[in-house]
């Protein structure tokens, strides 16, 4: 579950942080600056504005509050540049410029993480209609099941046609 690499930190001598996942959920970003800790607070600022890690919500709803968002915003801000790591693009900028699926799942595992939903980061190929291509996704357990889910395939297409899904689509 190495999703949290995408966010590289550059910290004074001395200064102890808490790993990304831990720092949103401790909303401890002490030692963090710059595009890090605008991230780390978006997400912290977008889990608590959806309620996220209220016991209200079943793990489905939280997904699809998730998928939604980047649905919604995928392809929004193609020309922006101050974002420019694969978690921070996809949530402010709606992209990542190459390596698109690798960027949507990562960022999906960390939103996962970070309101405590197990899921994996998962590489391979996929057929896009001309051919199989490398390409990643997600596994998410949700309400207690294994589901497959393609965030960047729903967001890219508009749909939830790869939504929690119980086999993994041709």
């Amino acid at each position: 579950q190495g999703v949290t690499k995408k966010i590289k930190v550059i910290v004074g001598q001395g200064v102890n942080i808490l790993k990304p996942v831990d720092a949103v959920k401790a909303n401890n970003f002490t030692g963090y600056s710059g595009n890090s800790l605008t991230t780390l607070q978006w997400v912290r600022k977008f889990i608590d504005d959806n309620k996220l890690d209220s016991d209200s919500l079943t793990d489905r709803e939280k997904i699809t509050i998730i998928q939604t968002y980047l649905n919604n915003t995928a392809n929004t801000n193609k020309g922006s540049t101050i974002y420019k790591r694969a978690i921070s693009c996809v949530l402010f900028n709606g992209y990542y410029h190459g390596g698109d699926c690798d960027a949507y799942a990562t960022t999906f595992s960390f939103l996962c993480e970070c309101i405590d939903i197990e899921v994996y980061y998962c590489g391979g190929a996929a057929n896009n209609g001309v051919g199989y291509y490398g390409h990643a996704w997600n596994k998410v357990k949700v309400d207690g099941t294994w589901y497959y889910i393609d965030s960047y395939w729903n967001a890219c297409l508009n749909n939830f046609d790869y939504f929690l899904t119980t086999t993994l689509w041709p």
